[in-house]
C-alpha cells in the first residue's frame, strides 16, 4: 500500500455553508462530537503546558531588539513616528506597549527587566502559537477522520521549532493571523478574512497571500469583493495615521522592506553572501536616507526573476480547480511555499509558515519526513552555522539548498494533488531496510562533513582571531612534535582560547591565586607555597615552557619571578593585554627548588 493522501475527485466537497438541520436532530447529544472537543482542548492544554514554562526560562532570541525599540519611548520617540522600522507598524507598536506596561511593575522576574519583557510580550507570541496548533487540529479534523485529524494536531504541538519561534521571535504572530484568515475562508467569511489579512499585512507581508486565495476560491462575487475591501480598509486605518502624522518615516520603513538584499536564500548565495539578513543600526534610523542601506549589491536581476514568478502565479492562479476545502487549502500551500521560492530573504523563523501546511495536507509519513528534514535544514542554519561554524559557509549552501529542494517537493506533490498528476513521490516506499542502508550509507558522509567542517571553522577562526600574532608566536617556538612543551597559564579565559590549537603540542596547566575570582578555593596547591611547587614539578618534566597570563593580572607576578629566577628567558611579547613568554630549563631533570 503506498502513502497516498485520501481524496475524492469524482465528487468534490463544495464550500458552501451548512444547511440548517431540524431542531430535534440538532437537540440530540452527539458522543463523537464530545470526545472530538474534549481530546481537541486536552491536546491544546497540553501544548500550553510546555510553551509557557519556557518564557520564564528564557528571554528569546531577537528580544533585546524588540526591547530596544521600547526603550526608545523613556526618550519619547515612537516608531514609524520619529524613526523607521523594518516591520510593518503593528509588531513595533505591540513592542513598545509591551515594554510600557512591563514598566509598571518592578522586575521581580530574577531581578531582571529583560526576562520580565519577555514574559509580557512573549506570552502574546505563545497564545499566537497555540492559535495555530488549534487552527492546525481544526483543518485536520475538517480535511480528515477524527482519530486522524487528532494526531496531526498532537505532531504539530510536539514540533520543536514552533516552540523555539514563538519564545525566540514574534513570527507566530503572523503566522496565527495567516491561518485565521485561511479558516475563515474555509467557511466562506469574505469580509472577516480580508479585515484579517490587512491585520497581517500591517504585522509582516506573507498572510498578504490570503487575498488571491480567496478571489479564486470564494463562490460569490459579493463575497470576493467582501475579502479585498477588508483587507483595504484594515490596512488603510493602520496606514493612514502614520502617513498623515509621519509620511517620511512611514515611506522609509516600506522602503528597506522591500530593498534589502537578499539573504539565506538561492538569490544570496548565487550572489556570493553567506551571512543574515542586515539592516541599519536601530541608532541612526532617525535620518530616513539610512533606509537606503544595503549589506551588498546584487547581481541576480531582480526584475526577470520577479515576471517570471508573476507570470508563473498567474497560469497557476487562472487554471480552474474544483472549489473545495481542501483544494483552498492546498492553493494556500503552494501561494505561501511559493512567495518564500521568491523571496529575497529567508530567516530560521520563517520555517513555522511552511510546517502547518505540511502537517495538515500530507500523508502522514511524508508529512513526519518533510517537518523532520526542514527542521534539521534549520538547525544546521540557525544556530550551527550562524552561532558556530560562521566561517564554513558550506555549511549555509548545504541548507539553503536542501530546503528549496524540499520546498520544490512539496510544490510538486500539493500541485500533482490539486491538479490530477501522478504523483511519483508518493509512490516512493521506504521500508525498513531501505531506510536502515540509507541510515548507514549517510553516517560516514555526515561524520566526514562534520571533520571538514570543524577543520575549516577552526582554521579560519585561528585567522580571525585578535590573539593569532600569539598562537603565531608560540607556533614559532613550539618543539613539536620532537617533544612536548609545558603551557603554563594564569588566565582561563587565556587557557580555553589556546587549547584547541595547542593541546596536542604539550601539557596544559591552569594556576589560579585562591583569592582569585568571586569564590575563594581552600586548597593548598592554589596557595603562593603551592602554585610554586607545583610549577617546580613541571618545570622538572619539560625543556621549555610558555607562560601566558594576562599583563594586568598582579596574582601572576609570583610565578613569572620564579621562572626569571629558575628558567633562561628565550623569548617575549605581549599581543593587546596577554603577555607570553618562552623559558628554558637549563639542565633538564633536574627539579629547580620552589
Amino acid at each position: 500500500m503506498t502513502d497516498q493522501a485520501p481524496q475524492d475527485r469524482t465528487a468534490p466537497a463544495p464550500m458552501v455553508r451548512a444547511v440548517p438541520v431540524r431542531a430535534a436532530e440538532a437537540a440530540r447529544p452527539d458522543p463523537e462530537a464530545h470526545r472530538t472537543r474534549r481530546d481537541f482542548w486536552l491536546i491544546l492544554l497540553l501544548a500550553a503546558s510546555f510553551r509557557l514554562p519556557l518564557l520564564v526560562l528564557t528571554t528569546g532570541f531577537d528580544y533585546w531588539f524588540y526591547r530596544g525599540l521600547g526603550s526608545l519611548s523613556d526618550l519619547g520617540f515612537y516608531p514609524y513616528l520619529d524613526y523607521w522600522v523594518e516591520y510593518p507598524p503593528v509588531f513595533p507598536w505591540l513592542a513598545v506597549g509591551a515594554y510600557r506596561l512591563t514598566l509598571l511593575f518592578p522586575p521581580t522576574l530574577f531581578d531582571d527587566f529583560a526576562a520580565s519583557y519577555h514574559l509580557v510580550l512573549g506570552s502574546v507570541m505563545v497564545l499566537a502559537d497555540l492559535v495555530v496548533v488549534a487552527l492546525v487540529g481544526a483543518l485536520s479534523l475538517r480535511l480528515a477522520p477524527r482519530e486522524e485529524g487528532l494526531r496531526r494536531m498532537i505532531l504539530y504541538a510536539a514540533l520543536a521549532w514552533p516552540i523555539i519561534v514563538a519564545i525566540g521571535w514574534y513570527d507566530s504572530l503572523p503566522c496565527a493571523l495567516l491561518f485565521i484568515g485561511l479558516w475563515l475562508l474555509l467557511r466562506g467569511q469574505g469580509l472577516e478574512a480580508g479585515a484579517i489579512t490587512g491585520l497581517g499585512f500591517m504585522t509582516k507581508i506573507f498572510p498578504a497571500i490570503l487575498v488571491p486565495v480567496g478571489l479564486k476560491f470564494l463562490p460569490q462575487r459579493r463575497e470576493r469583493l467582501a475579502l479585498v475591501v477588508g483587507a483595504a480598509v484594515v490596512t488603510l486605518l493602520i496606514a493612514a495615521p502614520f502617513l498623515v502624522v509621519s509620511p517620511t518615516y512611514f515611506i522609509a520603513s516600506y522602503r528597506t522592506i522591500f530593498a534589502r538584499s537578499s539573504w539565506e536564500t538561492i538569490w544570496a548565495l548565487l550572489d556570493g553572501y553567506y551571512s543574515y539578513g542586515k539592516v541599519a543600526p536601530l541608532g541612526v534610523r532617525f535620518d530616513p536616507t539610512t533606509a537606503d542601506y544595503i549589506a551588498f549589491r546584487s547581481r541576480v536581476p531582480t526584475l526577470p526573476i520577479a515576471l517570471g514568478f508573476a507570470a508563473l502565479y498567474a497560469i497557476l492562479w487562472f487554471r480552474p480547480v474544483a472549489r473545495t476545502p481542501r483544494n483552498l487549502t492546498l492553493f494556500a500551500a503552494i501561494s505561501t511555499v511559493g512567495f518564500l521560492l521568491y523571496s529575497k530573504g529567508y530567516s530560521p523563523q520563517f520555517i513555522i509558515y511552511v510546517l502547518p501546511f505540511i502537517v495538515v495536507l500530507l500523508p502522514w509519513r511524508r508529512a513526519i519526513g518533510y517537518s523532520l528534514a526542514l527542521s534539521a535544514f534549520n538547525l544546521l542554519e540557525w544556530p550551527l552555522y550562524h552561532e558556530w561554524f560562521g566561517a564554513v559557509p558550506w555549511l549555509l549552501g548545504i541548507a539553503v539548498v536542501g530546503r528549496t529542494a524540499l520546498w520544490l517537493g512539496l510544490i510538486w506533490e500539493w500541485l500533482a494533488e490539486l491538479w490530477g498528476w501522478e504523483n511519483r513521490l508518493a509512490t516512493l516506499q521506504l521500508d525498513r531496510r531501505k531506510v536502515l542502508i540509507g541510515a548507514v550509507a549517510l553516517v560516514p558522509v555526515v561524520c566526514l562533513a562534520t571533520v571538514i567542517a570543524w577543520r575549516d571553522w577552526t582554521a579560519a577562526y585561528y585567522n580571525g582571531s585578535p590573539l593569532r600574532p600569539a598562537f603565531d608566536f608560540v607556533r614559532r617556538y613550539d618543539p613539536a612534535p620532537v617533544e612536548e612543551a609545558a603551557f603554563v597559564f594564569a588566565d582561563s579565559a587565556l587557557y580555553q582560547q589556546f587549547h584547541p590549537y595547542f593541546w596536542r603540542s604539550g601539557d596544559f596547566h591552569l594556576f589560579r591565586p585562591a583569592t582569585a575570582g568571586d569564590d575563594t578555593i581552600k586548597n593548598a596547591r592554589l596557595t603562593p607555597e603551592g602554585r610554586r611547587t607545583e610549577l617546580a614539578q613541571i618545570v622538572g618534566d619539560h625543556r621549555l615552557v610558555f607562560f601566558v597570563r594576562n599583563a594586568d593580572d598582579w596574582t601572576s607576578r609570583d610565578l613569572n619571578d620564579w621562572l626569571s629566577n629558575n628558567l633562561r628567558l628565550v623569548a617575549t611579547t605581549r599581543v593587546g593585554n596577554a603577555d607570553l613568554s618562552v623559558w628554558q630549563v637549563a639542565e633538564p631533570g633536574r627539579v629547580p627548588k620552589p
